[in-house]
């Protein structure tokens, strides 16, 4: 079985001259962004969250034969007022990865958002994108932020939270035994 996994950054209103995001990204318009949402409805595929996905990887539990993972990376303000309300309408979810020193930034999401976000059954997890490459860390910086990262997400929003994005594939075995004793599935 293979499961389809879209990884999403800013989604913009429209298209300008490059449309990169401050972060240097590719972006997406929220037109292009719900003309896949529809294909993908139209072709039958339906969304497991990261956590499922997990699950499925390690033999626990079965996805639907057209399988997408939807994620979110960096907490765009973006994602609450273009994506949010997409997903809702094609009864898709996400995964929601956002660096928790960022949240009310601005161009950033809010604690409150990411409560609406919980509530309508969305995944929040903890991204590790402090602008810190994680792989540079030692493992007693490294261990600290992940943790940290994990448990502010958990105490603002009273979740349990166990999925870790690592910004541009900054991960290595060290990195992934840092978020396992963190707390994350890695």
């Amino acid at each position: 079985m293979r499961v389809a996994a879209l990884v999403f950054h800013d989604v913009i209103a429209e298209r300008t001259h490059g449309a990169a995001t401050k972060d240097g990204s590719d972006a997406v318009t929220a037109s292009e962004f719900e003309a896949l949402l529809s294909q993908l409805r139209q072709l039958g595929y339906q969304t497991a969250s990261s956590r499922a996905f997990r699950a499925w990887h390690q033999g626990r539990r079965t996805l639907p034969e057209r399988a997408v993972v939807l994620t979110f990376d960096e907490g765009f303000i973006s994602h609450f007022e273009r994506v949010m309300p997409l997903l809702l309408r094609y009864r898709f979810s996400g995964t929601f990865f956002v660096p928790a020193d960022q949240v009310g930034q601005p161009g950033r999401v809010t604690w409150s958002q990411l409560r609406k976000l919980v509530f309508l059954g969305m995944e929040i997890g903890a991204s590790a994108s402090c602008g810190h490459g994680l792989m540079t860390s030692s493992r007693p910086q490294l261990e600290e932020r992940l943790a940290q990262a994990k448990q502010v997400i958990e105490e603002r929003l009273g979740i349990s939270v166990r999925a870790l994005a690592a910004a541009g594939g900054d991960w290595n075995s060290a990195v992934a035994e840092a978020a396992r004793q963190a707390g994350y599935d890695a």
